[in-house]
């Protein structure tokens, strides 16, 4: 685990102690020594704290009067969007959760009435991102804003010359 490094200098320590370094089984052991450097991802990507980031536009799903809740739409989407939902004695379909919507429109394309509709907000997106710990993802995207911020400061200083 992180928490078992111990560094020269009382004010260095791993950002999270429980990040877990190797896994040792019986009768293993290693010894390492590490020199921690201070740097940016733009001179290398080993310093990135972002580790995975993507991003999409905000999903719409309607599901009209016409349905009459065969559930096919159900059956064909992989990520479980949409669930067949008993209402006054009718079958309905139902969104759980439009975050969670692909944009694949797989339910829209198999449905034989054209009752199911998924769109997308164009201006509108949704993040997804995973930091390697050291920074919180809304860390990640606050320093990312400062880091636009200044490089259009820059380029406004450079224009105005």
């Amino acid at each position: 685990m992180a928490s078992d490094l111990v560094s020269n200098t009382p004010d260095i320590e791993p950002a999270d102690p429980n990040i877990p370094i190797i896994e040792l089984f019986d009768g293993q052991r290693i010894a390492l020594e590490a020199i921690a450097r201070v740097s940016t991802g733009r001179e290398h990507a080993k310093w990135q704290v972002g580790t995975a980031c993507g991003y999409k536009n905000l999903p719409v799903i309607r599901v009209s009067e016409s349905c009459d809740g065969c559930g096919m739409c159900v059956e064909e989407c992989a990520r479980g969007v949409l669930k067949l939902e008993e209402k006054k004695g009718e079958k309905k379909v139902c969104i759980t959760n439009e975050l969670e919507c692909s944009l694949c429109r797989l339910c829209e394309r198999i449905c034989e009435l054209g009752a199911i509709e998924v769109a997308e907000i164009e201006d509108t997106f949704v993040m997804y991102m995973e930091s390697d710990g050291s920074y919180t993802a809304s860390d990640m995207v606050l320093e990312a804003v400062k880091n636009i911020k200044n490089r259009a400061e820059e380029i406004i200083e450079l224009l105005s010359v």
